[in-house]
Formats: structure tokens, C-alpha cells, sequence
């Protein structure tokens, strides 16, 4: 039978395959700054589907929960990731290129990263854990601590602000450029708004690890990008610049 935890299952597990295609697709093009951090994104979405799959495949409240920390661990930067990826490939602006601003921008990420490893500190994220069981799957609920705030806090702002940017480019664009900026803003916000509805919703969508299955929306987005929209053909740095191809 075909349970809604099942497909969860299905879709974290095309998301880790689709996830590790990606990462062989673009690891040659990693001298490029865009492609460190689109490198960096999908080893976030590789950490979180693989994770997400040992919760439930792991049988034990003490398992559940150790595996379900460390999903943490990719989304501590995965949307600092998607901003910088965003606007190194599709901004002109040195800054960003600074290493002083990816510096700055991961501070947050760490700060989780150390929480997560850190058995003294883990409740700061999450704690008192229980089982619950929905359409025969068993899901691990807990509590959030006030570190929780703070990650969920920096990680959509960086999503946001990246959402935000694609919108208000994309008049001034042309060409397949604009057509790349349209496929992943929409593809980006389906999956931001998922995330966001299945946290505030606190039901079992949210302990099902939806929102982590659903990325996979975003993922094939940039896959077809490259694979149909020629990506990386659009923002190349030469001497400090960035050259644009004509639309076609």
C-alpha cells in the first residue's frame, strides 16, 4: 500500500540520486565560485535525504533522534548556500565574491553545526523526543529549543532575500537568462513555502520530514537549467567582470 509515509521515502530517495547526479554534473566547473556554492547546496540536500532516510529506517527513539539531529547539519547552510549561488551566478557585484561575506554568512551555520555535535548543547536545538505513530509509520516528534529559532530565523532569511532578488531581476533580463530565473524562482518558492507551511503547521507533515522530501522540486530546477537552459554559459568571470551572452 501506498502510504503518504511511503512516498516521503520515494522522494528522499530521488532526491539523494538526483542530489548525487547533480554533484558529478557540476564538480568539474568547481574552480567557479557559483558552482562551490551550488556544490555546497547540494551536499546540503545530500546530508538532509540521507538522514531523513536512516529516521526511518532506524527503529529506536535514541536512533531517530540522533539521525534526526544531524539532518541539521545540512540545513544549517543550505540557505546561505542558495543566496550565494543565486547572486554569484546571476550578479554582477564583486562583493559577493568576498570571502570576508561568506564568512559572515556561515556564522549562523556554524553556530548549529556545534550545537548538533555538541551533546551538552543539543537541546538548545532540539529536545524531549517521543514517537508518534501516522499511516503505520512511526515519527519522531520533539520539542524545539530557542537555538531552533535562531537557525530557522537565518536560514529562510538567506532564502528569502535570494527569492527576493530573482523576482526583481528578472524584468531586466533576457533571453534564456530570464527563462532560467523564472524556472528556479518559482521551483525555490514552491519548496520555501512548503518548508515554511510544514514547520508552522506542526502536524504530521512536519514530523514526516516533508518539507526535506520536497526539495527535490528545486533540485530538478537547476538540473534542467543546465541540462536545458544552458546555466553556466550566463555568468562568466573575465578580469572582475561578468560577460553576458546574447539572448538566443
Amino acid at each position: 500500500m501506498l502510504t503518504a509515509p511511503n512516498i516521503i521515502i520515494l522522494l528522499n530517495i530521488f532526491l539523494f540520486i538526483v542530489s548525487t547526479v547533480l554533484l558529478i554534473k557540476v564538480f568539474p566547473l568547481r574552480q567557479r565560485a557559483e558552482v562551490r556554492w551550488l556544490i555546497a547546496l547540494t551536499s546540503a540536500l545530500v546530508i538532509i535525504s540521507f538522514f531523513s532516510l536512516n529516521v526511518y529506517m532506524e527503529s529506536s527513539l535514541e536512533g531517530k533522534a540522533f539521525f534526526s539531529r544531524l539532518r541539521y547539519i545540512g540545513f544549517s547552510y543550505i540557505g546561505q548556500a542558495w543566496f550565494l549561488f543565486l547572486l554569484l551566478t546571476y550578479s554582477g557585484k564583486t562583493i559577493f565574491r568576498h570571502k570576508w561575506v561568506w564568512i559572515l554568512s556561515l556564522l549562523p551555520a556554524l553556530g548549529t553545526i556545534i550545537v548538533v555535535l555538541s551533546p551538552g548543547l543539543n537541546t538548545w536545538l532540539v529536545k524531549e523526543y517521543h514517537l508518534m505513530t501516522w499511516q503505520g509509520a512511526d515519527l519522531l516528534v520533539f520539542t524545539t529549543g530557542w537555538w531552533f529559532l535562531v537557525h530557522l530565523f537565518t536560514a529562510n532569511l538567506f532564502a528569502f532575500i535570494a527569492l527576493m532578488f530573482l523576482l526583481f531581476s528578472i524584468p531586466a533580463a533576457t533571453g534564456i537568462k530570464r527563462k532560467q530565473m523564472i524556472t528556479l524562482l518559482i521551483c525555490g518558492s514552491l519548496s520555501l513555502m512548503i518548508d515554511v507551511w510544514a514547520v508552522m503547521s506542526n502536524g504530521p507533515l512536519r514530523w514526516s520530514m516533508l518539507s526535506a522530501s520536497t526539495f527535490i522540486i528545486t533540485e530538478l530546477a537547476i538540473l534542467y537549467s543546465i541540462y536545458k537552459q544552458n546555466l553556466f554559459d550566463l555568468a562568466v568571470k573575465t578580469k572582475g567582470t561578468f560577460s553576458q551572452p546574447t539572448s538566443r
